[in-house]
């Protein structure tokens, strides 16, 4: 299994359009063969930090995710969202 953990901090003026491209990709990655989860937690002491968890049965399903044409659209959404900061830990 391959766990995917990003962690984003956007602006708050951004909250909005960041979940609305997190939840338009989220809906069709996990439809995707060998997706296990797509998770979007928000923290409830900071709303403007949120953390997604992919999970993929392999490197081959998590690899296949990143050519979609949806992980692609979420990049482009996700880059006008303007972030403070982003992170990527694989597990």
């Amino acid at each position: 299994m391959i766990v995917t953990c990003v962690h984003v901090h956007v602006k708050p003026e951004a909250s909005d359009r960041f979940i609305e491209a997190t939840i338009a990709n989220h809906r069709k990655s996990v439809k995707e063969p060998g997706n296990l989860r797509f998770d979007l937690v928000r923290e409830t002491e900071d709303p403007d930090r949120f953390m997604i968890y992919e999970a993929y049965e392999s490197e081959e399903a998590a690899a296949a995710h990143k050519k979609t044409p949806h992980f692609r659209h979420r990049q482009r959404s996700h880059q006008k969202c303007d972030y403070f900061r982003s992170r990527t830990t694989g597990f």
